[in-house]
């Protein structure tokens, strides 16, 4: 008798024994050696994961839906620190020079052609020679005829028309029937074989040989602005 009782009062301290460590810390340990894939959404509490439990680098694009991302989150990570200035950069290529306009620069050469061209039974004709730029000051007007002597002002030729500064040359290639050419200033319509010109341009007179067939000089001219 003595000895069955004996016998229970052991086998209950037993089992008092497993329930205070299953209480104290078997839980635990079942739930360390959880077999995988036991636990689901339905076993984790809401809000029971939060960020630091997260490893760092363990998401991606993937894992994360757009609507739970705000504003903030994405000025966060786009927004970072201005970097420092770059060094400056090398000077560009010069540009083409622009379009002169206005009155001719100063040792700065133009040139053009001209014709003065009559018919029959006319006694003169005249060609007005306007120069694109007008000149700072006025002329001096020459005439060159083709195989006349040269002038020291008007070293060139009807094809390649060159004036000293101050200087307006005509540069005669060929006429037919002409008797005299003269300039005519364009103001006063006084005529001369040579001398000043207005700034913006002269007038170039041929005379008829006979007065009765056609007539005409043609040529080149160039000025340089004084």
């Amino acid at each position: 008798m003595l000895r069955r009782i004996r016998s229970r009062l052991t086998y209950a301290n037993v089992v008092a024994s497993l329930a205070l460590f299953l209480a104290l810390g078997g839980v635990g340990y079942a739930a360390a050696n959880l077999p995988k894939g036991s636990v689901g959404a339905r076993q984790i509490r809401s809000n029971a994961i939060t960020g630091a439990k997260v490893r760092n680098g363990s998401l991606t694009g993937a894992d994360i839906r757009d609507r739970s991302l705000t504003a903030a989150d994405f000025t966060g990570s786009l927004a970072g620190s201005q970097g420092p200035q770059g060094a400056k950069g090398d000077p560009g290529a010069k540009g083409d020079p622009g379009p002169v306009t206005g009155v001719l620069p100063s040792g700065v050469t133009e040139s053009g052609a001209f014709v003065a061209r009559g018919l029959a039974k006319q006694s003169s004709s005249d060609t007005a020679v306007s120069l694109p730029l007008a000149l700072p000051a006025a002329a001096t007007a020459y005439y060159i005829y083709p195989g006349g002597p040269a002038h020291p002002e008007c070293a060139g030729s009807a094809a390649a028309p060159t004036a000293a500064p101050g200087s307006f040359c005509a540069y005669e290639s060929i006429k037919v029937n002409v008797l005299l050419r003269e300039f005519v200033d364009p103001v006063t319509t006084t005529s001369y074989p040579s001398g000043p010109t207005r700034p913006f341009g002269v007038i170039i007179r041929a005379y008829s040989g006979d007065g009765i067939n056609e007539f005409y000089a043609y040529g080149t001219w160039a000025v340089t602005a004084p």
